[in-house]
């Protein structure tokens, strides 16, 4: 037998190890208890170092053999406290008391060269219900992501879309108002609906209909439903999405980068915000 197999197997059974592993795992678990609020504005930029591609697919929790790496024990269990403060009612507890607002949008857009990447995300396109990868849409084009899994969600990011009192409507009338004009390029907007798991996804498919009659058509090949569960809750935790009720918006280049973000109901600020960064965009 395999000696190093025998002494992990020593490591991981015996008691002090043992009761080592599960102690630090209930003081996390004591940690997550439930803590005063606190909206906090994105000053550095959020994402991925490395460009998504279509074969990617992102590692869960730690493997076996990490278990007998104490670093990496102690960083999971890190993990795991924040998981646990951010799971169940206490999205609904936030969303109540924050109106889904989970961060305060960057002043500003997000120099390129600083900017990290949106991750790698497949999903049916609401077209033709072809599976796709994400990233092949947002190629080399500057797009505004639609990104929710509630209805409560849809319906609060909305309001960075549509602003009743100058009569914008960019879900309905997109296609004017972002064309290519001389010194701006064309920009588009993508929807992803992300399903909380297999089940729910099935349900969503199976009121398909429904959804593309609410979606204007010349979107549908634009707007993907994807599972939810394809994100890591740590991948996740960098594009700050974890709030399962709240809805995101995300402005990304050509080369996919994320250059400015948002979460939650929009006020005018917001709204004006949102759209003076995606013109600047792009200019350039």
């Amino acid at each position: 037998m395999n000696n190093s197999f025998v002494l992990g197997k020593r490591f991981f059974f015996s008691s002090s190890n043992r009761s080592g592993i599960f102690r630090r795992l209930n003081n996390n678990i004591i940690n997550s208890a439930p803590k005063d609020i606190q909206i906090e504005e994105l000053r550095k930029p959020i994402g991925l170092p490395q460009p998504p591609f279509n074969t990617k697919e992102y590692k869960y929790g730690n493997s076996f053999l990490d278990l007998f790496n104490s670093e990496k024990t102690e960083k999971r269990a890190g993990e795991l406290e924040v998981e646990f403060r951010k799971s169940g009612f206490h999205d609904l507890y936030v969303l109540k008391k924050t109106n889904g607002k989970i961060f305060y949008s960057p002043p500003s857009y997000w120099k390129a060269d600083k900017s990290l990447y949106f991750p790698h995300l497949s999903g049916q396109r609401l077209a033709d219900g072809e599976e796709c990868n994400i990233e092949d849409s947002l190629a080399g084009k500057v797009s505004i992501v639609r990104m929710f899994t509630t209805d409560v969600g849809k319906n609060l990011i909305d309001s960075y879309f549509v602003d009743k009192t100058h009569g914008l409507d960019y879900l309905k009338n997109d296609l004017d108002l972002l064309k290519d004009v001389e010194g701006a390029k064309s920009a588009q907007i993508i929807e992803i609906n992300m399903a909380e798991n297999w089940l729910k996804m099935a349900i969503v498919n199976f009121a398909k209909n429904k959804y593309a009659s609410i979606v204007p058509e010349h979107r549908h090949d634009k707007t993907f439903i994807c599972n939810r569960t394809q994100l890591p809750f740590q991948i996740r935790e960098e594009i700050q999405i974890n709030n399962l009720y709240s809805g995101y918006v995300f402005v990304i280049d050509e080369n996919l980068k994320i250059r400015w973000a948002a979460s939650g109901e929009a006020s005018q600020k917001d709204f004006n915000l949102l759209w003076r960064c995606v013109n600047a965009i792009r200019k350039e």
